[in-house]
């Protein structure tokens, strides 16, 4: 059965987005791990996907691609 971890805190600065950076990654390690970074600055996207996330989209070579792609976390 999949487990769910949500964390939430309205106020900025809580260290959500490093958290579940981090747990997710170790949790990665032994199971599939889905994070879903429902921000509107994205911050989490940008942490996995690099300052350039914008451009898996826009790219070519990478537009028709999946997200899974970046399995296993690339740290940049």
């Amino acid at each position: 059965m999949a487990k769910r971890i949500v964390v939430f805190n309205h106020k900025g600065g809580v260290s959500k987005t490093t958290s579940i950076y981090n747990i997710g990654w170790m949790l990665s390690k032994n199971s599939n791990v889905l994070v879903v970074d429902a921000d509107p600055q994205c911050n989490l996207s940008s942490l996995m996907l690099g300052d350039k996330f914008d451009q898996y989209y826009l790219d070519d070579a990478t537009k028709k691609d999946n997200i899974k792609e970046i399995y296993p976390f690339k740290l940049v």
